[in-house]
């Protein structure tokens, strides 16, 4: 017996409709991504909490960045932002990425602005990131900007050609009567 064109096309739709209602089902996937979440650490070396640095210099940041239980650390970086009353912007960031390992150290150069103000903070955090978008953050290290002294803003300038070190060096005769006059 011979089958209906209809008959055979029928068949057909309700087998594309049952494949398509198998796909539109949510169903938990495994993906490469879902490995157990990594141990990861990270923290800032140096600078110390509350070093100076000054205004148009580079500081040096040492970043170091762990996974606890595996080799799967893919990289370290670095935010730095003006921390202040209204927010916080960011100044400067920077990422080192690589092949997942159980630990490293990267230094960075930071160079602050020479139009920074005196008595600036400068919160500087590290990162760690690991596999699938997974990162970690260390605690806030905070730097103040400070101003370098300039010649004219010290108080006994005696390293220099002004007035007070000609007159100490010109006429230190006193302290020779000292010694040789001793009444």
């Amino acid at each position: 017996m011979a089958a209906q064109p209809g008959a055979k096309l029928c068949g057909r739709l309700v087998a594309i409709a049952v494949v398509a209602g198998a796909c539109a089902t949510e169903r938990a996937r495994p993906l490469p991504t879902d490995a157990a979440p990594a141990a990861l650490t990270v923290r800032i070396v140096r600078p110390l909490d509350g070093a100076p640095v000054a205004a148009g210099a580079d500081l040096e940041v040492i970043v170091e960045g762990r996974d606890r239980e595996g080799s799967r650390l893919a990289g370290v970086g670095l935010v730095a932002r003006r921390a202040g009353s209204g927010g916080s912007a960011t100044l400067d960031s920077t990422a080192v990425r690589f092949a997942g390992i159980p630990d490293s150290t990267h230094g960075f150069v930071l160079p602050i602005p020479a139009s920074l103000p005196a008595n600036t903070r400068i919160d500087l955090l590290g990162i760690a990131y690991g596999p699938g978008g997974q990162t970690a953050r260390s605690a806030a290290v905070s730097v103040l900007v400070i101003r370098p002294v300039t010649a004219r803003a010290r108080l006994f300038p005696l390293d220099g050609g002004g007035r007070l070190r000609t007159h100490v060096v010109g006429h230190a005769i006193d302290a020779g009567h000292l010694v040789d006059d001793a009444r």
